[in-house]
């Protein structure tokens, strides 16, 4: 791997020259203090860490916090709409390896999964390192461009040209619903053709669901963990908001796969926090409260910048999420989108990401929704624009 640069998105933000209060691109759901998770805490495990000693855990993760995961990715892959006869089989802790944030777990996948020769297919645009990681491990990258549908309903996964770039060739497809940064949803029967293409030739298939529980209209349910080359993938930072928790995990039910990973950890960050996983237990106690809570100031922040879209109508174009924390605005201005973006910052105090850094040319910005400042950053956004 080449470690000279920085992802684009992060090199962008680090060169600006601005005094930066509102970050409107953000991706993650509205944090919680130590003092709120606490006042969740109903064991009280928070309040005894003092008396535990500060050694390794383990380096597949605290049972406990393997099976708070298991749980919870059980728990949201069972859907109403879903028979259930084909409701997805019971999840262990042993199908669970924890990492220091998704980051760590994307590199160990990849890097245990990819050989030379491989073709790797991902969604494009996307969170860089689903496309910069193959590459430097010999892969060959298909993109695939997830196109905007007008008529239906916005940004749209093409499964049709999925299935054409699928072959004997493709050791893994990537996955990422609700997508980053367009905000793209499968439906339950994509989501079942995507499963079917995969075990047609063989490959691996990994779900980026780290925004999976946020699903405004109807479930995100699926049944990839029945298959054997199948991973999910999750972390504290995003439906959660707790991005200083550094937790993140891997899901499958490949055995060999997981102790690929599990030797990848012991070489890198080793073990995650005791603290932290501490901290991850008590939020995935409490996901249902948290996630509710993400979905409030999500919608609300929706309907917020519906207003402002109707303020500016010539200036904004936009399709709403029906999930996640992200979707794409046209910006229909004369300026390039990054140069526009930039002055934004350097007027306002407002980040806002053009699209580029994510790998799409047009003139969009990536709006984040889970923030509870929200609201306050679009009222600055008006009185500049006006």
């Amino acid at each position: 791997m080449n470690y000279d640069s920085l992802p684009p998105h992060i090199a962008y933000t680090r060169a600006l020259n601005a005094d930066i209060r509102y970050n409107l691109s953000h991706s993650c759901g509205q944090a919680y203090s130590l003092a709120e998770l606490t006042a969740m805490d109903k064991h009280g495990r928070l309040k005894s860490f003092a008396d535990q000693p500060l050694d390794y855990a383990s380096v597949q993760g605290q049972a406990e916090l393997r099976e708070e995961i298991a749980s919870f990715h059980q728990s949201i892959n069972e859907s109403e709409q879903l028979p259930s006869a084909n409701s997805l089989s019971a999840l262990s802790k042993e199908c669970v390896v924890t990492f220091s944030g998704a980051q760590e777990a994307l590199m160990g996948i990849y890097q245990s999964l990819i050989r030379s020769g491989d073709e790797v297919v991902v969604f494009t645009p996307n969170y860089p390192s689903l496309t910069a990681m193959v590459k430097p491990l010999g892969g060959k990258l298909i993109e695939i461009p997830i196109t905007l549908d007008k008529e239906n309903g916005g940004w749209q996964f093409d499964i049709e040209q999925l299935r054409a770039s699928v072959n004997k060739r493709t050791r893994l497809v990537v996955i990422n619903a609700p997508h980053n940064p367009t905000g793209a949803t499968l439906s339950q029967v994509q989501r079942s053709e995507v499963l079917a293409i995969v075990k047609a030739y063989g490959c691996y298939l990994l779900s980026d669901d780290v925004t999976q529980p946020l699903a405004y209209e109807s479930s995100l349910a699926h049944q990839y963990l029945d298959y054997d080359k199948a991973i999910s993938v999750s972390v504290m930072s995003k439906s959660f908001g707790l991005g200083g928790v550094r937790v993140g995990w891997a899901v499958t039910r490949n055995r060999q796969l997981i102790e690929r990973l599990v030797a990848f950890k012991a070489s890198h960050s080793i073990c995650t926090s005791r603290f932290d996983e501490q901290l991850a237990i008590v939020a995935l106690e409490n996901n249902e409260l948290i996630i509710q809570n993400t979905k409030a100031i999500a919608k609300r922040n929706i309907n917020r910048f519906a207003q402002c879209v109707d303020k500016f109508p010539s200036l904004f174009e936009w399709h709403p999420p029906s999930a996640g924390l992200l979707t794409l605005v046209k910006v229909n201005t004369i300026q390039p989108i990054a140069q526009w973006c930039t002055h934004m910052a350097e007027q306002t105090g407002i980040l806002l990401l053009p699209s580029e850094l994510f790998g799409l040319s047009e003139p969009y910005i990536r709006l984040g929704l889970g923030q509870e400042n929200f609201g306050e950053a679009v009222v600055v956004l008006e009185r500049y624009l006006s």
